[in-house]
């Protein structure tokens, strides 16, 4: 995969970097892609369906807190899906909670 790496690149404008990902890994992105218009430069853009997509940033990408209420989101309905499907893989509460997963986090488990 090819893309533009910012972290400790020294330059605002990023260079161009590539990375060896997994095959669901590609598949997510493909997936990512495909939600956002041909013209749309960024992979994480706010999509133009979103109830806060005429409130986007003024970069129109979008902030990590929204990401993170994507992903806690996300969480709810693997597990109410799983649960539906009578499926074990759900992911597990923390301390009788929703473990807060971060952008962060979400991101160290994927690679993991």
């Amino acid at each position: 995969m090819t893309g533009r790496a910012f972290k400790g690149e020294g330059t605002p404008a990023g260079v161009t970097a590539t990375w060896i990902v997994t095959e669901p890994v590609e598949r997510a992105i493909t997936v990512l892609e495909k939600l956002q218009p041909a013209m749309e430069p960024f992979l994480f853009a706010v999509l133009h369906s979103s109830r806060s997509f005429l409130q986007a940033r003024e970069t129109g990408v979008k902030s990590t807190e929204a990401s993170n209420l994507d992903i806690a989101a996300f969480v709810d309905w693997i597990n109410a899906y799983s649960a539906e499907q009578k499926r074990p893989d759900r992911v597990p509460l923390v301390n009788g909670r929703r473990w807060r997963l971060t952008t962060r986090r979400f991101r160290r488990i994927l690679s993991a």
